[in-house]
């Protein structure tokens, strides 16, 4: 594994070109001269006021310049960024910032008016950043071009860099711990596997708080390429990513699935050449073998690769995608392990599986995080400093390669969001008039829905989906809302949830 910083090699490269475009963000962009130079005097400016080694930055930014340039500093300064979904409700944001302790919260200032007082934690300092100008700390205005000098800290492998918050089965988000060294194997093995250059163009369109942003960040600064930041605002729209991949000459692509086959299904991918794209990554979710068929097919000059793996091992299989056989049903494979990662899989009887039999997949190896902030789970945490993973997921072998068949629990991956379905239980049940529900997701039709079983009758889906916005962000309220007069129990008095799926069936 690289002994550098995963910044440090953008600030060398920032000595070589210091006038090549780093980020771009509409018609605005840094040089890796100005990114290097403005996360150096950000990070004096935070350690100046107080930030120390090892304490928490949250951030309640947009996708921006600014966002990266704060992310940078922080690392800097030797602090854990929490990046945070802004388009979150508060008290899930808040719950957030109280567990993981921030010290310092980055936000702009029109949001400010938004926020109210309950969202900022009494020990947090408010910073409204913006880049090139100068910051301010509650009252007090300090102009940063005025700081000389730099402030790096030296981290160990195992210090943080950042922490990020998923669906957790307790009905609380939960944040994944991320090391420098957890992030690094995987750039490294990018690096290595892939053939990324300067030349390159990568598109940008994860939230910054979704693990997919790891690469699109980090691979490209290492490289000394550019990075288009397509904007997290509005809707989803096929044809403005197509036109943005052609107008910015894009050749890197990392997304989720169901992202992919809205080009297909829009029929975006039809009205722009996309001849520039060099690497297509896909992960986060099952994709269709039809639309991936049917995309292959359209970038006959365009690597695919399915990688695999959960936020808390970051990318542990990769599959390069060659050819798919006309007859094939079957998703592709998730693959065999990258570098850093060791994989195997394990059936009832706890031995390695063999071809035609499934198991549980565990991963060990550097790419395993030290678990979660704040909670403590036994069984979790001491496997987690073993460096040993259970990811819940159920693979089988084919020809060497793992492949995905399903989960052991409750979890579902929705449009590349991880979802405990607990958590939505447990947030329907709050509502004064639920007795009982479930909640079951429905992979059919594509992408597929979620949909909560209610009892009892009479209950309006206008005013539960208004419960569940209070404290889900949007991705993770049901599609559907049923009500019957009792939900169907199983002999264990259990809630027989097949019996509902037949009854929806029918």
């Amino acid at each position: 594994m690289s002994q550098k910083k995963m910044y440090d090699l953008m600030d060398e490269y920032s000595l070589r070109n210091p006038e090549k475009k780093s980020l771009v963000y509409e018609q605005k962009y840094l040089t890796y001269k100005q990114l290097s130079h403005f996360s150096d005097i950000l990070a004096q400016a935070i350690v100046s006021q107080g930030f120390q080694k090892g304490q928490r930055a949250a951030l309640y930014l947009e996708k921006s310049l600014e966002s990266i340039v704060c992310m940078l500093a922080i690392q800097k300064a030797g602090g854990i960024y929490v990046p945070l979904d802004y388009s979150q409700p508060y008290n899930r944001i808040n719950f957030i910032l109280e567990n993981c302790d921030v010290s310092l919260l980055f936000l702009r200032e029109k949001k400010k008016t938004n926020l109210g007082k309950e969202l900022l934690p009494a020990k947090a300092t408010e910073l409204l950043v913006w880049i090139g100008d100068a910051f301010q700390e509650k009252e007090s205005f300090f102009q940063i071009e005025n700081l000389s000098g730099t402030t790096k800290a030296s981290p160990n492998q195992e210090d943080l860099v950042f922490l990020l918050y998923t669906s957790g089965s307790t009905g609380v988000p939960k944040g994944v711990k991320i090391s420098r060294q957890n992030a690094q194997v995987f750039v490294d093995w990018c690096l290595e596997e892939m053939e990324l250059k300067e030349e390159d163009v990568f598109l940008s369109l994860a939230g910054f708080h979704f693990d997919l942003s790891v690469f699109d960040i980090y691979c490209s600064l290492s490289v000394g390429a550019t990075l288009v930041l397509y904007p997290d605002y509005g809707m989803i729209n096929p044809n403005q990513i197509c036109h943005c991949i052609d107008s910015c000459k894009v050749s890197v692509v990392y997304t989720v699935p169901s992202m992919l086959t809205l080009w297909i299904s829009s029929q975006a991918i039809d009205k722009h050449s996309l001849d520039t794209l060099h690497y297509v990554l896909f992960a986060g979710e099952v994709f269709p073998i039809k639309y991936l068929r049917q995309i292959k097919d359209r970038l006959p000059n365009t690597r695919f690769y399915n990688l695999y793996g959960p936020t808390e091992t970051n990318v542990c299989t990769y599959y390069e995608v060659k050819k798919i056989s006309p007859d094939r049903q079957d998703p592709v494979p998730i693959g065999k392990a990258v570098k850093g990662a060791t994989i195997y899989a394990l059936n009832e009887a706890q031995n390695p599986i063999q071809e035609g039999e499934t198991g549980e997949l565990y991963v060990t190896g550097p790419c395993v995080t030290p678990g979660y902030w704040n909670l403590y789970n036994p069984e979790n945490t001491e496997n987690h400093k073993k460096g040993i993973h259970a990811t819940g997921d159920i693979v089988s072998l084919e020809e060497g390669n793992f492949v995905f068949r399903g989960r052991r629990d409750n979890q579902i991956k929705w449009q590349g969001f991880r979802i405990e379905l607990g958590e939505i239980e447990k947030v329907l049940l709050l509502h004064p008039g639920v007795k009982e529900c479930t909640v079951l997701f429905h992979p059919e039709p594509q992408p597929g829905k979620m949909i909560a079983y209610i009892a009892p009758h009479g209950l309006s889906p206008i005013l539960l989906r208004e419960h569940c916005s209070k404290s889900l962000p949007k991705y993770m309220i049901p599609h559907s809302f049923l009500f019957y007069e009792k939900l169907p129990k199983n002999s264990n008095g259990k809630i027989d949830k097949i019996a509902i799926i037949q009854s929806f069936i029918a």
